[in-house]
């Protein structure tokens, strides 16, 4: 079963180095992925929990900031990151149908090739032009019965086909955005911007954003 805070955890420690869970929430919070993967931050803590019980990460050590509670900062095992690899994969493979584990995978990446992540994204985008030719045709035969229907039944149909366009849309407007990628996967693989993003993630960690 896939787990989002699993991968989250382990990507952003494998990703960015040592973090407390608090850290990995700010961080979270800061690249906005809190709105469009529905993670909840109950979720982060209790991933902790348990990748700590499965040797996934291990405390690394603890800091103390004044008078703000203790922190345990963890870091990611080798296990841990065999575990973030095989979850990477499954999200480079969409999560369809809420389209966000393609980017999901990419946010996290730190270890996947140019040309590994130009594969994975021409995989997805093959896979949504079969979905699109398959709404195509469907909306064709539809359209034949609904001009056959009484004017009665009209709206009905054109209900169904409303639903339909709106699906559709967001089917395309993936596609397209994967053919970007699949266009410039470089800008997703390790280069000095990494270590920029680390340091705009920590100061936000550190000033509370």
């Amino acid at each position: 079963m896939f787990n989002i805070s699993h991968m989250v955890v382990l990507g952003f420690l494998d990703q960015l180095g040592p973090q407390s869970g608090y850290d990995i929430i700010k961080v979270l919070e800061h690249r906005g992925m809190n709105h469009w993967t529905d993670i909840k931050i109950g979720s982060i803590y209790h991933s902790i929990k348990k990748l700590l019980l499965e040797s996934k990460i291990e405390e690394f050590n603890c800091t103390k900031d004044g008078l703000r509670p203790e922190k345990t900062i963890y870091s990611i095992t080798k296990k841990g990151q065999e575990e973030f690899d095989v979850l990477q994969e499954i999200a480079f493979k969409g999560l369809y149908p809420k389209f966000y584990g393609f980017n999901l995978a990419l946010i996290c990446n730190k270890r996947r090739s140019s040309n590994e992540i130009r594969e994975y994204a021409n995989i997805a985008i093959k896979h949504l032009e079969g979905m699109i030719s398959f709404m195509d045709t469907h909306k064709k035969d539809h359209e034949e019965c609904m001009n056959r229907e009484e004017d009665k039944y009209k709206n009905k149909f054109r209900r169904v086909d409303l639903h339909m366009s709106q699906m559709k849309n967001h089917i395309e407007a993936e596609r397209n955005w994967l053919v970007e990628v699949a266009e410039a996967p470089e800008v997703f693989t390790i280069n000095p911007c990494l270590d920029c993003m680390k340091r705009i993630d920590n100061e936000c960690v550190e000033n509370d954003y």
